[in-house]
């Protein structure tokens, strides 16, 4: 049996061939491993790999186009984290974050954007469902919606309003936590030492309890690791434990043609032994010229990605700091003109980038890198 390569796909000339035993002694595959691909996705392309995933339909995967190029954004759909249940007749939809998706980006890396994405929506998603209940108020204090510029300005001109409060014990502080209409008690802390203590609490449910991860632990005892015995961390170690769970769930549930790559039940010494069969190049299979060809290609894609360094002061920190660093094998960023001279500001005329892709063994005296040594 033959593995065809996916639209978008385009194995080197002479590239070497796998072949693959069966485990059930039922065959042999033969294969041309990913590193020996060119790629030219497009949104055709990229949205037949998309449709070949299979996870929560509540988690819907876009693919799109717009200025910038190819996008993958996730919906999902469900009713408000913010607003009572028994007040909303119809769930909503809201949309994530755009994932880019590059045209040389391998068909996998296409997959593994994707998984992350799931993941992310997924977490910013059971991070709203955990609810403190504290004087007369229901907040929601470890979401991602948070001003974090306010927050930063707030602890400079008063550094303990966010120092952890002694009032409550981890018994008292569980006490005022729901997830997913659940709620938490018996709680037992033990010491583990080296700053480590073991927490179990027991889960249960409610009526509304949508989480499968949840209602899986229903009347049992959920465990997890805290590095404070405080009431604060604990809540926070619970937070932790909560996302992984979530995590887990995509990593067990999330398929590609019906495969869970991600899940923990894969035997990794297969998984390393597969790694090694498809990077194994005999001299046998080595043709005259096939290296020189595709160390050429891993640079083209290499230098497509270089990002440049803006004439800003932020632009300026980080050429200092790569003045200071040295040589660096792979390829520098792209850099502005500028003399040693004058670092403190760039002058009008000195806004150009050199971008020759031609290797540089040094870094030049006028701050302007061009790619050092080619890996």
């Amino acid at each position: 049996m033959t593995k065809t390569p996916l639209a978008g796909e385009y194995p080197l000339n002479n590239a070497p061939v796998s072949w693959l035993n069966h485990t059930n002694h039922t065959g042999t595959t033969a294969a041309v491993a990913q590193h020996y691909f060119r790629f030219r996705h497009n949104l055709r392309t990229a949205e037949a790999i998309i449709a070949d995933i299979s996870y929560d339909e509540h988690f819907q995967l876009f693919v799109n186009k717009d200025e910038s190029g190819l996008y993958l954004q996730v919906g999902v759909i469900g009713f408000d984290n913010y607003i009572a249940p028994s007040e909303q007749t119809q769930p909503k939809i809201v949309y994530g974050r755009k994932w880019r998706i590059e045209p040389e980006l391998p068909s996998s890396e296409i997959i593994q954007t994707a998984y992350l994405a799931l993941e992310k929506a997924r977490e910013h998603e059971v991070r709203e469902r955990l609810c403190l209940h504290h004087k007369g108020t229901r907040t929601t204090p470890l979401h991602g919606h948070h001003d974090i510029p306010l927050m930063a300005h707030l602890h400079q001109q008063d550094s303990e309003r966010f120092q952890q409060s002694t009032e409550l014990t981890p018994c008292d502080a569980m006490a005022l936590i729901t997830y997913d209409h659940c709620h938490f008690n018996d709680v037992k802390i033990e010491p583990l030492g080296k700053q480590q203590w073991l927490c179990r609490v027991k889960v249960h449910t409610g009526e509304q309890t949508s989480l499968p991860e949840m209602l899986a632990l229903c009347g049992d005892t959920l465990h997890f690791i805290s590095h404070d015995n405080t009431a604060n961390g604990i809540i926070v170690a619970l937070m932790n434990q909560l996302v992984q769970l979530s995590k887990q769930h995509v990593e067990e549930n999330f398929c590609y043609r019906g495969f869970n790559r991600f899940s923990q039940a894969h035997s990794v010494l297969a998984i390393g032994d597969l790694s090694y069969q498809t990077r194994k190049v005999s001299q046998a299979q080595a043709t005259p010229g096939f290296k020189q060809a595709w160390q050429q290609l891993n640079q083209e894609v290499d230098l497509q990605r270089v990002p440049r360094i803006n004439p800003t002061g932020y632009g300026l920190k980080q050429m200092a700091f790569f003045n200071q660093l040295g040589p660096l094998k792979g390829f520098a960023p792209l850099m502005p003109f500028a003399t040693v001279s004058n670092t403190s500001a760039f002058s009008a005329s000195s806004t150009g980038y050199r971008e020759t892709g031609l290797p540089r063994k040094q870094f030049s005296n006028d701050y302007l890198l061009a790619p050092s040594t080619g890996a």
